[in-house]
């Protein structure tokens, strides 16, 4: 977090190679914190938040509740549920093998997830018996405590999707694929013919899970962002300081560890809806959405 002119707080969160360049790029500055700050010093904070996101960067200025409130981006996201879960194609019942102690024995999973909800999800469907494997492009970057505790339990493998042959593969992979997962940047699936309605279509059955900032729709939709940049918009870093010193929380990220148990369980219930109607269906899940959300109904 890093102080504006105005007095305020704003995230850069470019913690991977490629964002970090673009970040010093367009800030004109040396990779450290007192350079960085010389210039975010320079900037009113909501300008700086715009001109970042129009560059495709992780930029939020740290916001309170009220003011998360009051943005148009949170009247789209007021209408969605935690999890949306839609049916979006038709297919033949497909019979469930596993048992209560491993639900999600035979089904197949395949994912281009990374940083922790992504990852943590194939973590959470291997430890309920899928067998899951992660994709990677090879100029792809992970940081290594992160990779160890989110990708635990799943295979991992390399494939550039710039080339013909890969692409071949991945079609095969997809045809034996109960669930696609990714919780990459918005326009990153199109590009390969991988949204949820272009794989029903060619792979009728499958469960298809996107993971977002800002969810789907609403003029916010194609920023990108992690877990704490969630946290800082919706006003839960300044619940854990203050306005004037916004903290994170204890564990240090917000939520997408709870995205990746809650979107298990929200495949686990396409699964049961495919064994018993059929259809193609897509999940759909808000980091932003996560951090205001109402509390569950007790039972």
């Amino acid at each position: 977090m890093y102080p504006t002119r105005d007095g305020r707080w704003i995230q850069l969160l470019n913690i991977y190679p490629k964002a970090k360049t673009r970040a010093l790029a367009f800030l004109g500055c040396a990779d450290n914190s007192l350079a960085i700050s010389h210039v975010t010093r320079r900037w009113n904070a909501f300008e700086l938040e715009e001109k970042a996101n129009e560059a495709g960067l992780p930029a939020t200025v740290i916001r309170s509740t009220e003011e998360f409130l009051d943005l148009e981006q949170f009247e789209y996201l007021a209408q969605l549920p935690l999890v949306r879960i839609t049916r979006i194609g038709e297919s033949d019942p497909k019979s469930l093998t596993g048992s209560p102690e491993s639900p999600m024995d035979g089904v197949r999973a395949l994912g281009f997830g990374h940083v922790i909800a992504g990852a943590g999800l194939g973590r959470a469907m291997a430890y309920h018996g899928a067998e899951v494997l992660n994709l990677w492009q090879p100029l792809d970057f992970e940081i290594d405590q992160i990779y160890f505790t989110s990708s635990v339990g799943m295979r991992s493998a390399t494939l550039g999707l710039q080339q013909g042959v890969a692409v071949v593969k991945l079609g095969e992979l997809i045809r034996g694929t109960d669930i696609f997962f990714a919780n990459r940047r918005p326009g990153y699936l199109n590009q390969y013919h991988l949204s949820a309605e272009d794989m029903a279509e060619a792979h009728p059955g499958i469960i298809h899970v996107g993971m977002s900032l800002y969810g789907p729709t609403g003029p916010w939709a194609g920023r990108t962002g992690f877990d704490q940049n969630a946290g800082g918009v919706s006003g839960v870093l300044t619940g854990e300081g203050t306005f004037e010193n916004p903290a994170l929380p204890e564990i240090f990220v917000v939520n997408d560890y709870a995205m990746s148990w809650i979107s298990c369980m929200a495949v686990m219930s396409a699964l049961k809806r495919r064994a018993m109607e059929g259809g193609s269906y897509k999940i759909e899940l808000s980091r932003a959405a996560f951090c205001v959300a109402p509390p569950p109904r007790a039972l």
